[in-house]
């Protein structure tokens, strides 16, 4: 939809031209940044009700009109994409993978022959070599110089005193004599031994997965739509999202957010301090001096253990009591944390990824992941981990194998945030001033969402094909993916640079002012 807006005078494009109660248009844009009664844009001299303009059958049309488009455009795109799949490239799929498992077995074969003639040589040329020590061993042994002891006649009769010098003599002669033959006997004994340990050593379970590779065959899954208590409650309209501030607290500027198993909000500040808060109360439970710099991340695990990093370039493990158990010390910043299992995982300055022990504060690995600093990391699932880094990529990686599965390049600046929206896609967003939702599986950029204002790249999906960004101009935008635009919004009144949904539905901002504002939903 092409049209002149009369408030900035520019010639649109598809956007929806918005008429108001004086009969003047204005951008859709426009209208959705002001407040429900405003003075209008053009004339100056009235105040204008937004609701009754979206009430009026023009402007319903038009919206209607423009939605209709939209969706035709999608159900374009999905068409599109049904028609690229065709039985040539399943039929190409399939054949390739039978071609790489005839590969791999030929190459199997090839290998098992050259291994096995190998075998064969040096068991050829270890039999030479103890036939060889075996000859060496043997030589110069005559059995007939042992014939005169062995076949001397003791009971021939001679002189006593001859008697005595002859076996006086014969006796030191035999003593030297079997002293030799028995230094021999040793050799072929330990030559019989070296022959009763030599084997082939057979492996009775043999994995031929393990050997040979194993077919990955993805679960089909038919998903069934849930609807969740937010699917109810946002709106699928432009308005504002129906929501309440509950309080504003002052709590310096927090940075990082996470919720203890009993409900109460954990929060990580630039003055250097965890603080605990009710969250019914709004009582400040407690505050613990944690780092000598500001603390970047902070996570609570399900022992209700507080894992915090900071720009002292420490990573330290608290119980909600505010004891310390445990300080790593790393060289450098780790900007970001996860936590898997038993491991610590940090993400520092210099792009690499470090497991630490959660008991002990060893190294159990590292990985180098990125050729500049890691900004943001998110887990994916169980065992996968994202990763964003100035470099501008963002890159899955499996953490059991330490691999990197797949990378995703798109933006053009540093990636300062990543949010998981669905099991297959996530969001990332960049200091370029987008966002993009991904395809985990294909690793290809499926929707790119550009802001005409600056929008601070934190994420939160709060439902299907729905989430929320924070700005610095103090608004708190839901998106909607299938729109590809935000059509709500909440209104604070300083700038947010950091926000969590929680788990009981209430939204907490973090605001340049240094206070938290507690929003919950307006029912």
């Amino acid at each position: 939809m092409n049209f002149t807006c009369d408030h900035c005078l520019i010639d649109v494009q598809n956007q929806v031209p918005i008429t108001l109660s004086c009969g003047y248009t204005i951008c859709f844009n426009h209208m959705n940044e002001l407040d429900n009664v405003f003075n209008c844009l053009v004339c100056k001299n009235h105040q204008v009700s937004k609701q009754d303009c979206f009430k009026m059958n023009k402007n319903r049309s038009m919206l209607l009109k423009f939605n209709y488009s939209e969706l035709i455009n999608d159900l374009k795109e999905e068409l599109d994409t049904l028609n690229s799949f065709s039985q040539v490239s399943i039929q190409t799929k399939f054949n390739n993978l039978v071609e790489k498992i005839n590969f791999r077995r030929e190459k199997l074969k090839a290998d098992i022959d050259l291994y096995a003639d190998d075998l064969i040589k040096k068991l050829t040329q270890n039999k030479l070599d103890f036939e060889a020590k075996i000859n060496e061993t043997l030589k110069n042994i005559d059995s007939k110089e042992y014939d005169q002891y062995i076949g001397e006649n003791l009971a021939k009769r001679i002189k006593v005193e001859d008697e005595i010098n002859h076996f006086e003599n014969k006796t030191q002669a035999l003593k030297v004599k079997l002293e030799n033959l028995k230094q021999k006997v040793e050799e072929v004994d330990k030559q019989k031994e070296y022959l009763e340990k030599l084997d082939f050593n057979i492996e009775s379970d043999i994995k031929f997965e393990n050997l040979f590779g194993s077919l990955k065959i993805p679960m089909c899954e038919i998903k069934k739509e849930i609807k969740s208590e937010w699917d109810k409650k946002l709106p699928e309209t432009p308005e504002l999202i129906k929501m309440q501030k509950v309080c504003s607290l002052p709590v310096e500027s927090v940075w990082c957010i996470d919720q203890l198993s009993t409900g109460e909000l954990v929060t990580g500040s630039d003055d250097t301090n965890i603080r605990i808060i009710n969250l019914e109360t709004h009582d400040l439970i407690k505050s613990i001096k944690a780092h000598s710099n500001v603390i970047l991340d902070l996570k609570v695990d399900h022992n209700d253990k507080i894992y915090t990093t900071s720009n002292d370039c420490t990573v330290k493990v608290w119980d909600k009591d505010g004891k310390c158990l445990l300080v790593i010390q790393h060289e450098i910043p780790i900007n970001c944390m996860e936590l898997w299992g038993d491991v610590i995982i940090g993400c520092d300055e210099a792009g690499e990824i470090i497991k630490w022990d959660k008991q002990t504060g060893l190294v159990v690995s590292k990985i180098k992941a990125h050729s500049k600093s890691i900004n943001s990391s998110t887990m994916f699932d169980t065992d996968h981990i994202l990763t964003g880094s100035d470099d501008h990529s963002i890159k899955l990686w499996d953490l059991r194998s330490e691999k990197c599965i797949k990378k995703m390049v798109g933006h053009e600046r540093e990636i300062l945030t990543l949010e998981k929206l669905n099991d297959t896609e996530f969001i990332s967003g960049s200091d370029d001033n987008t966002c993009r939702i991904w395809n985990s599986n294909t690793g290809h950029n499926v929707v790119t969402l550009k802001a005409n204002f600056k929008c601070v790249p934190v994420f939160n999906a709060c439902k299907r094909n729905y989430f929320l960004s924070c700005s610095t101009d103090g608004i708190i935008r839901l998106w909607s993916r299938v729109l590809k635009k935000w059509v709500g919004k909440l209104t604070q009144q300083s700038g947010v640079y950091y926000m969590k949904l929680l788990k009981n539905g209430q939204l907490v901002c973090c605001c340049e002012d240094g206070t938290i504002s507690i929003w919950k939903q307006n029912i």
